[in-house]
């Protein structure tokens, strides 16, 4: 069977190279191996008829034997085409194929490793190839055998080795024209993917392309009715606001804080800024009144000026803020924008409050107060302590520092693990 299969391989290139000495063919004519695949074609067998006996009844009750013959030619269906079409789409297949078969011996016992491998094990395996060709192979490899799902088409794609895209067996700006067979929600993930490669990739005009064809008609709907991971959504509005928004001034963040109205979209948009946490904090603490304290706290924070001399120092000396980093990790972490009452009484809810509590007091105590030299956070730190007070039900003569409130963080802080 091997040696079979090697023979057709080398009996189609053959056939290609000496079509293309013949007829001065240009090396990328993709007709060419369609004209070659053609010759493999079936040929059409000859119908086997019976020995044709008259019937006196038959002529009786449909006519003459010319007729009755001619109608069945009439008849019978014209697929001249059929063959084609399906030549037409196995062709990208079929180089995918001979490139995938004329592996080394240890790149296809690398693909059956793959191929029995858990997600992680793939991220794990994928992490360590340097080789872009050796990349390629294996997207084409899944490819082929249809299990190419979007975790490990983005492992493979997010590889910073892999630098030119239009070696993959099919064009990522348009995926649904791969024939992948995927969910629609997974096309837009796989877009948005596109975004962080892009900017790996040094290719800022692909970024506003991306974002200009598919923002309004794709991204934002899909945002909009909650359907994209947060993940996600953060990655669209961090490349929006610093590539396109610009260019539409009136679409900035405090527009689309107001025009959608949604707590849930308002921390996201927050989470994704990085020179703007100020104004967007004021924002949110103008739009979202009804926050519980605690949410409120948070904004007052972000917006507290001492606090944004820290993160606009750190970010001009280290392009990265080490101050706004920990204040993303808490939003994000807790899910911010989900609380509710705080008088909640579940043992999870609960938990969770002590959790943030403890990380925003740390938070204060830390690297806001040191570097404030004497500014006024008292402010702060005394909402900190009334809204701990609220939750743990702690008599106001109670300090901030007592001892079981480390030990009901302890205890409920158990709960989330």
């Amino acid at each position: 069977m091997k040696t079979r299969l090697t023979f057709n391989i080398k009996l189609i290139r053959s056939i290609i190279t000496q079509y293309r000495q013949s007829h001065n063919r240009p090396q990328n004519d993709r007709s060419i191996i369609d004209e070659a695949l053609n010759l493999f074609a079936p040929k059409q067998a000859p119908k086997n008829t019976s020995n044709y006996k008259p019937s006196i009844l038959s002529s009786v009750a449909y006519g003459p034997v010319s007729e009755q013959y001619q109608t069945k030619i009439t008849r019978e269906p014209q697929d001249v085409d059929a063959f084609k079409v399906r030549t037409d789409f196995s062709t990208g297949r079929l180089v995918n194929f001979l490139d995938v078969v004329s592996l080394p011996r240890d790149m296809l016992d690398l693909n059956n490793k793959i191929l029995k491998s858990t997600d992680s094990e793939f991220r794990q395996i994928i992490g360590e190839i340097r080789d872009q060709e050796q990349l390629v192979y294996i997207f084409k490899f899944l490819y082929l055998q249809d299990k190419l799902n979007l975790s490990k088409l983005t492992t493979i794609v997010l590889n910073k080795n892999l630098r030119n895209l239009s070696l993959l067996p099919f064009d990522l700006k348009h995926p649904e024209d791969s024939m992948l067979n995927w969910p629609a929600l997974d096309y837009t993930k796989l877009r948005v993917t596109l975004l962080r490669k892009f900017q790996t990739m040094h290719k800022p005009l692909h970024i506003v392309k991306n974002l200009e064809q598919s923002f309004d008609h794709d991204y934002l709907p899909s945002m909009r009715s909650k359907e994209l991971p947060q993940f996600y959504e953060r990655t669209i509005w961090k490349y929006y606001f610093e590539y396109v928004s610009h260019m539409n001034k009136h679409k900035d963040e405090s527009y689309f804080i107001h025009e959608l109205n949604d707590l849930y979209h308002s921390f996201t948009i927050w989470e994704s800024s990085k020179l703007k946490s100020l104004p967007i904090s004021t924002e949110i603490l103008k739009v979202h009144k009804s926050m519980n304290r605690l949410q409120q706290l948070f904004f007052k924070i972000c917006s507290q000026e001492s606090v944004n001399r820290l993160i606009n120092s750190q970010l001009q000396k280290n392009k990265y803020s080490d101050l706004l980093n920990v204040l993303k990790k808490i939003s994000i972490n807790y899910k911010f924008y989900s609380f509710g009452e705080l008088e909640d009484t579940s043992i999870e809810t609960r938990a969770t409050y002590y959790m943030v509590i403890d990380s925003l007091e740390k938070l204060l105590v830390h690297k806001i107060v040191p570097f404030a030299k004497g500014e006024d956070v008292s402010e702060l730190v005394s909402e900190l302590n009334e809204i701990k007070k609220i939750i743990t039900k702690f008599e106001a003569s109670d300090d901030i520092h007592e001892n079981n409130w480390d030990d009901k963080l302890v205890l409920l802080s158990s709960f989330l693990k």
